[in-house]
C-alpha cells in the first residue's frame, strides 16, 4: 500500500522503539507524532500507515482521538503547536 519515505521512517522508528522495549501504546503514540510532524494527514491515512506496520487499526484510531494533536474541520490531524 504505502511505499514511500514516510513509511520507511515509520518502519525504522518502530524498530527503534521496539528495541527500547516501549509498549505498544507508547509506540503507536510516537508513530502518530512522527506522521503528523511532517504535516497534516487525514486520520484514515494515519490508521492505514500504522496498520501496515501490524498495529491494530482500532487501537490506532482510539489513540488518534486522544493524543497531543487535534483534528481540524477539514478532517486533517495536526500536531498542537
Amino acid at each position: 500500500m504505502f511505499d514511500d519515505a514516510l513509511q520507511q521512517n515509520l518502519c525504522d522508528l518502530d524498530a527503534f522503539l521496539a528495541i527500547r522495549e516501549l509498549n505498544r501504546n507508547d509506540r503507536v503514540a510516537g508513530l502518530i507524532t512522527e506522521c503528523l510532524d511532517l504535516g497534516s494527514l487525514p486520520g484514515a491515512e494515519v490508521v492505514a500507515r500504522l496498520g501496515q506496520l501490524s498495529f491494530d487499526r482500532k487501537h490506532v484510531g482510539i489513540t488518534l482521538k486522544g493524543g497531543p494533536w487535534r483534528r481540524s474541520d477539514d478532517g486533517l490531524y495536526h500536531l498542537d503547536p
